[in-house]
């Protein structure tokens, strides 16, 4: 009982007490979580995997050894990304909405959940549409600090997570009236999150860096005109080690969306109490 108690959504915590409620409920329910996601964390994995292999086809396209249609199938995948994505979000909303009712993490039953699924993927794609129009300055200003930085990171998943930083920051402070009271909580809970993501992030995806690296010599090489030196099965390297990766990298990710669950309900928990507070001096 008593874990369970520490597991309650609204309790007024601090951003450490958020922070190591979020990282307990993800590891104490992931496989209640994994049987949940697994699929559709698959399916990206594989379209993501999908594209990546496409981008070494890029250079043969600009030389004009590649059919246009490659381009087509390359824009395709990064649209059905994009949709999976929602699809992921729009289930690990749902599982906050039933962990906030009934105060216990149970699986996803798609066929009894799809309407709740796809209510949250719209307010998701409302939520990133509205980030793209107005944060984008940010992500550009962002991404220029961090290629600016000693250590060159060609792998395109900080950037995302980045990405991810914004939309939950942004999120928090569009859906409270009073989030602009709450700014230094809110940073002081998602800053080391999304730290410890971005750290977890670079950990894995270092055998994708080194691939990259190497395709990037090789296009670069034959841009310039020299045979591209990687052998023949390095595509499916490229897909194998990518779908591996980003499996792991999602879920990586996911688990930052956990502390911010336990901040938002720290926070209306606070605003409940002080509402109550100021009640009680008036009568």
């Amino acid at each position: 009982m008593k874990k369970e108690d520490n597991y309650l959504l609204y309790k007024s915590r601090s951003y450490g007490a958020c922070i190591k409620a979020g990282y307990n409920l993800f590891t104490d329910n992931f496989r209640k979580l994994f049987s949940s996601t697994w699929i559709v964390v698959l399916i990206i994995a594989l379209l993501k995997s999908g594209i990546d292999v496409l981008k070494s086809s890029i250079t043969q396209i600009i030389r004009h050894e590649e059919p246009v249609h490659t381009v087509v199938a390359f824009l395709f995948l990064i649209l059905l990304e994009i949709i999976s994505y929602l699809i992921l979000s729009g289930i690990i909303f749902h599982l906050f909405e039933q962990h906030k009712q009934t105060g216990v993490y149970s699986r996803c039953n798609l066929k009894a959940s799809y309407k709740d699924i796809i209510r949250f993927l719209i307010g998701s794609s409302k939520l990133i549409l509205w980030t793209i129009l107005l944060y984008t300055p940010i992500f550009i200003v962002s991404r220029y600090i961090i290629k600016m930085m000693p250590l060159q990171l060609s792998d395109s998943a900080i950037y995302k997570y980045i990405l991810l930083f914004i939309l939950v920051f942004i999120l928090i402070i569009k859906g409270c009236k009073n989030g602009l009271h709450h700014l230094g909580f809110s940073f002081a809970v998602i800053f080391p999150s999304w730290l410890i993501t971005t750290i977890a992030v670079l950990i894995i995806n270092m055998p994708e860096v080194v691939i990259q690296q190497a395709s990037i010599i090789s296009q670069n090489g034959v841009l310039e005109g020299d045979p591209s030196g990687l052998p023949g099965y390095f595509s499916m390297l490229v897909f194998v080690v990518s779908s591996v990766i980003t499996f792991m990298s999602v879920y990586a990710g996911i688990a930052f969306c956990f502390p911010i669950y336990y901040m938002y309900g720290s926070i209306e928990t606070q605003k409940a109490e002080k509402a109550d507070f100021e009640k009680n001096i008036e009568q």
